[in-house]
């Protein structure tokens, strides 16, 4: 399949010389961390300088959709150029046929869903300090990514990773775009793929997470803030909607305001 080879050609040449293994066999998989439809997540050690990695595994003959395979493509474009403190890191990628291995930061703290759920099953909620921390975090890599011109356009809780010192780092950008051409030109030179990575305005997101207007597939940015108050939402009350007012007197007023703005649907957020 040629778009497969043409994809895997321009990854393998944007890897890092750093020695941490260039093939599967110089990783020992330690763990399964999660399974999608076209791969798997998983926990492994290098066997060149024995630390611990994420590696994302992805079968892209399972993937008929052309268009969906340009997204592969693209998450190695964004994270190989975002250099921020809450972006999870991508060390490297190679192939072996239509495999495609990428090797990333471990996080060793799940993701907020798994966090979220551990919380509620111990009938617990988080605290309010807890929460500001992580909002704070959560706030700064969005302004971040917005600056690079970028469009997360799947923000949710399994996609915001954590790790034993407390940082949350954002993941997953293979549905993100970019916004315009200038930005697309800190990205690649190679006119077809900024036509490819530009403006995707298609419908993406994750069911409640998704703003209202990728619906009319008229949307920017702020639809990363929509998803990401939901996120937030669902972060303190376990829900997806605000409970009726008043919130119970769980949190202040102050931490509950910033969640009504980023969910309110005229699109002033």
């Amino acid at each position: 399949m040629e778009i497969i080879q043409n994809i895997q050609n321009k990854i393998i040449k944007e890897n890092e010389d750093e020695d941490i293994g260039d093939k599967l066999s110089d990783f020992e998989i330690l763990q399964v961390l999660g399974e999608g439809r076209f791969g798997l997540v998983l926990k492994v050690k290098s066997k060149k300088n024995f630390k611990i990695y994420a590696m994302k595994k992805y079968d892209l003959s399972l993937i008929d959709d052309k268009d969906y395979i340009k997204y592969y493509e693209n998450e190695n474009i964004f994270m190989k150029k975002l250099n921020h403190s809450n972006v999870c890191k991508l060390y490297k990628t190679f192939k072996d046929g239509n495999i495609i291995y990428m090797i990333m930061e471990f996080m060793d703290n799940g993701d907020l869903y798994t966090f979220i759920n551990a919380n509620m099953k111990l009938g617990k909620r988080i605290s309010e300090d807890k929460l500001w921390n992580i909002f704070e975090q959560c706030l700064k890599v969005l302004v971040y990514i917005h600056s690079k011109g970028i469009i997360h356009r799947d923000i949710k809780p399994a996609n915001l990773l954590l790790n034993n010192e407390g940082q949350v780092k954002i993941s997953d950008f293979n549905v993100s775009a970019l916004e315009n051409r200038a930005k697309a030109n800190n990205f690649t030179k190679d006119i077809q793929k900024k036509e490819e990575i530009i403006n995707q305005m298609t419908q993406v997101g994750s069911g409640n997470f998704q703003a209202p207007e990728v619906q009319n597939l008229s949307y920017d940015y702020k639809i990363d803030v929509y998803s990401m108050g939901i996120t937030f939402c669902s972060l303190a009350f376990y829900g997806v909607e605000l409970p009726p007012e008043p919130y119970g007197n769980i949190y202040s007023k102050e931490l509950v305001s910033i969640i009504v703005q980023m969910t309110d649907s005229d699109k002033s957020r």
